[in-house]
């Protein structure tokens, strides 16, 4: 791993990539690495360790969420939907878990999830964990690895599943 540091700000990059080192870099507003006009650093690495050009609606997706490591094991190509999907709590959430809010009007924790612009309706939940587990499995099930769960899921799939749908049956789903 290189690190090139641009005033306070670090940046990693993978061995292979070290030429990019002489090249003429700055942070722009949003907080990648970008020289030029349009190039940006991790787009330009991520191009390389596959062999082309990203094609139209490919993005380029931080597995840790640092914009300034631009290691070739922290970059994969995502769509649109995948990169929404693989995004932290909003900051105006008030449940602290993705996809969990209160329903005034039934006085339970709701689930919901959207995927390619269509929302999936999970339930109403008791508490909010239950909907947050709910939320869990419909974004695992929907995104896969770019899933941003709430709870760390570490058994099987199938068990997941299982436990959860016992545990944590919605009360109303409409």
């Amino acid at each position: 791993m290189i690190i090139i540091k641009i005033g306070n700000s670090i940046i990693s990059i993978s061995n292979k990539d070290s030429d990019l080192i002489s090249w003429k870099w700055r942070i722009n507003s949003e907080g990648y690495a970008v020289t030029g006009k349009a190039t940006s650093m991790h787009r330009k690495i991520l191009e390389r360790k596959m062999g082309r050009s990203l094609m139209g609606g490919e993005r380029v997706d931080h597995r840790d969420f640092n914009k300034l490591n631009n290691c070739r094991l922290n970059l994969r190509v995502a769509n649109a939907s995948q990169n929404r999907a693989y995004r932290k709590i909003d900051k105006t959430n008030t449940s602290g878990y993705k996809g969990v809010s209160w329903s005034k009007q039934t006085k339970r924790w709701r689930a919901a999830i959207e995927c390619n612009d269509k929302t999936f309706f999970l339930g109403y939940f008791m508490d909010k964990e239950s909907a947050a587990c709910a939320y869990d499995i419909k974004a695992k099930e929907l995104f896969g690895e770019f899933a941003y769960l709430n709870f760390n899921i570490t058994f099987g799939e199938e068990f997941n599943l299982l436990i959860l749908f016992f545990l944590f049956e919605p009360i109303n789903k409409k």
